[in-house]
């Protein structure tokens, strides 16, 4: 194999990889992106509990106390 042609093929192979990067990044972004908004949405969820258990709280001792 001539110099040119190791070089081209080369080139080839490199083009192809990142081109396959590329989709595993974009799949990876998208993953992490679902992955955040389930946090934010896992987030929100906790801190109405913690409202709720708080108000049970303060309504517990309301009634009772």
């Amino acid at each position: 194999m001539t110099g040119q042609k190791k070089q081209t093929s080369n080139d080839q192979l490199l083009a192809s990889h990142e081109e396959i990067c590329a989709v595993r990044y974009e799949s990876i972004e998208k993953r992490l992106d679902d992955g955040q908004q389930r946090f934010i949405r896992i987030e929100a969820q906790i801190w109405g509990l913690y409202a709720l258990m708080i108000g049970s709280t303060i309504l517990g001792q309301a009634i009772g106390g």
